[in-house]
């Protein structure tokens, strides 16, 4: 970056900061949207949970409550890895606009900060890929969904 005149880093900088501001915008998205989803299955749960306890229902009825059940802890455990994933991500853009914001400003070391960031980035980055090169596609699979509990995460 000292290559760049004065006017393509503040553009530099500036391109970073927005980058940072949009993704945080897109996570309180996609945030929304997770809590939107989480909501309505939530609200189904009573209903069903007294489906089951009725002992008069049909056993089909039964069944399908039990089976919608074991759908929304599922959404449930779902939304709860997102959530954690979501505060990783939500957590890097704000250090990001901080440690830019400060190189915008003159802040003495910003810049040092700013070339940690990119290769600690860089270094989790090349981490989450063996990672996920490594796990290898693992499907979750259950013949019958009224039997066992499935625990994805």
């Amino acid at each position: 970056m000292t290559d760049l005149s004065t006017d393509e880093r503040k553009t530099y900088l500036l391109t970073k900061r927005a980058a940072g501001y949009l993704t945080l915008e897109e996570v309180g998205a996609v945030r929304q949207a997770l809590g939107q989803i989480r909501a309505i299955v939530a609200d189904a749960v009573k209903p069903l949970a007294e489906a089951v306890e009725k002992m008069d229902a049909a056993p089909e009825i039964r069944t399908n409550a039990v089976r919608s059940l074991q759908f929304a802890d599922m959404v449930e455990q779902l939304g709860a890895y997102c959530d954690g994933e979501l505060d990783n991500v939500e957590r890097l853009a704000r250090d990001l606009n901080q440690i830019v914001n400060d190189v915008i400003d003159g802040s003495p070391g910003a810049l040092g900060k700013l070339v940690e960031f990119q290769h600690a980035l860089d270094g989790r980055l090349d981490s989450l890929r063996t990672r996920l090169a490594d796990r290898g596609h693992k499907s979750v699979v259950q013949q019958n969904m009224v039997e066992g509990d499935i625990e994805l995460f």
